[in-house]
């Protein structure tokens, strides 16, 4: 059994965290798709760890799970807001905090699979 909890240590670990606003109309539809892709990571990325972050950047209503204008506790993600350049934006980040593929704006969901999985196989795609 002892294994089995060694294998779960090893596994790299990855963030992925949706960076969205009320006051875009993309975020509902790509708030959606995050939470699919998270799924669908897990499913097909078995051995790697992803821990998923929505990070709501303000306004009148919030993105479910947070609130608005929340600085997120993880140094690593508060370091990416000022990056951002659209809303809504997925961010993935390697254990170090580095930031290993960014999704701006509208996006099809496989699409963001299909690099994922090339960056969580260590081929990383350049656009």
């Amino acid at each position: 059994m002892s294994g089995a909890a060694e294998s779960s240590e090893t596994r790299p670990h990855y963030t992925l965290a949706f960076f969205g606003a009320a006051w875009s109309p993309p975020t509902a539809p790509m708030s959606r798709i995050f939470e699919e892709t998270l799924i669908d990571m897990a499913r097909l990325a078995p051995g790697v760890k992803i821990a998923g972050a929505a990070i709501d950047l303000g306004g009148a209503e919030t993105i479910e799970g947070t609130e608005p204008g929340d600085t997120p506790a993880d140094p690593s993600l508060a370091a990416v807001i000022p990056t951002l350049r659209w809303v809504p934006t997925i961010v993935a980040l390697d254990e170090q905090g580095n930031e290993c593929a960014r999704f701006e704006g509208m996006m099809p969901k496989l699409e963001i699979r299909r690099k994922l999985l090339a960056v969580f196989a260590g081929k990383p795609e350049t656009d």
